[in-house]
């Protein structure tokens, strides 16, 4: 018996993760499951038990692509690990194992049929190889989610100040705690944010990706560092419509029933801090008589619903900093005008993502 093409797909969840072996013999047509589905710890002792079954299961010298879904935070200790022991590593968009799992008429969803769907898929696709995250890119996203966690706890205690000084017998001590809470939580932004600064100038590559979006009308630093932490500077998508769901921001229609046929909604069922970052600046665009303004108003003179004005704005800025980014070209208005209406080509991107 001679085995002539091997993958893995591995499904990851908080606590464990499972993985499947598919195999391929000469003279076979497709592939047969190797083994069953094997569940091991999401613990650096449960990866290098991974580590010695995969040796003892799998064929030396035959390539062994092994995929796994972006689920958050928790696969990047395992790809890492998998990376240093020199497997090839393939990491990709929930939405794109969505649609393949749906291609297979999939209708199940278990941690072992996931993890069989995503083994199939690297079996039957040759899957862009998982480049890791320069050092930079890492604390980006550390900074840019505390950035973020800070700032929404801000805006809780501030609605809290605004309770108690509102109520009938504001206890002077109480205010004077939330302000502050406030001050202190002011001065821990501006700390993230010189740490933001400090770290795009020694980065040079990173410098120059903040710089192309802060060119985009609309879109300073903060809003530039989230996008580009939570999007990996745009690595994964290889077209806006893969960003767009990625983002949550993709559109969700309903046709069955009487009284919500014909209504559409964002889906949701992405990724919320991309959402969360794009809201302040969307509201730059409320009063503005520019192409992005325009969309504004024709969305809301429509609609009549401002939130999905808004969403309008925020997906045409997301989609415009995608091919600022791709292109490498700082914002246009014109060009940008018409690579958005026309579709974004696929030149390579503008920041080369390696290890440092």
């Amino acid at each position: 018996m001679t085995i002539i093409k091997q993958s893995a797909g591995i499904d990851v969840g908080k606590n464990d993760f499972y993985i499947r072996l598919l195999r391929q013999e000469a003279g076979q047509d497709d592939f047969r499951k190797h083994r069953g589905v094997k569940k091991f710890l999401n613990t650096p002792a449960g990866f290098t038990e991974l580590d010695t079954w995969l040796k003892k299961y799998t064929i030396k010298g035959l390539s062994l692509p092994i995929a796994m879904e972006a689920t958050g935070v928790y696969h990047e200790e395992l790809a890492y690990f998998l990376k240093d022991k020199g497997y090839r590593v393939s990491i990709e968009l929930p939405t794109k194992i969505k649609a393949f799992a749906k291609s297979l008429n999939q209708q199940s969803k278990t941690d072992e049929i996931d993890a069989d769907v995503i083994a199939q898929l690297a079996f039957e696709r040759n899957l862009r190889e998982w480049t890791p995250p320069t050092k930079s890119m890492r604390q980006l996203k550390a900074l840019t989610r505390q950035h973020q966690a800070i700032t929404e706890a801000k805006t809780v205690t501030k609605n809290q100040l605004h309770a108690v000084s509102h109520s009938a017998f504001p206890m002077k001590k109480v205010l004077k705690r939330y302000e502050q809470i406030i001050k202190l939580q002011d001065e821990q932004l501006d700390m993230i944010e010189k740490e933001i600064k400090r770290l795009a100038k020694g980065d040079a590559a990173l410098d120059r990706l903040i710089n192309l979006l802060t060119s985009i009308p609309g879109i300073a630093l903060k809003t530039a560092s989230a996008i580009i932490a939570e999007t990996g500077g745009f690595q994964l998508f290889a077209s806006r419509s893969q960003l767009i769901k990625y983002a949550g921001m993709d559109i969700k229609s309903k046709t069955s029933g009487t009284s919500i046929r014909g209504r559409s909604t964002m889906s949701k069922a992405g990724n919320s801090r991309i959402r969360r970052a794009l809201h302040m600046p969307s509201l730059q665009f409320v009063n503005r008589d520019d192409m992005i303004g325009q969309l504004y108003s024709r969305v809301l003179d429509r609609t009549k619903i401002k939130m999905k004005a808004l969403v309008a704005v925020q997906r045409k800025l997301l989609i415009i900093m995608y091919a600022v980014v791709k292109s490498g070209v700082p914002y246009d208005k014109k060009l940008h005008r018409a690579r958005c209406q026309n579709g974004v080509g696929e030149p390579e991107l503008a920041y080369s993502d390696s290890m440092s």
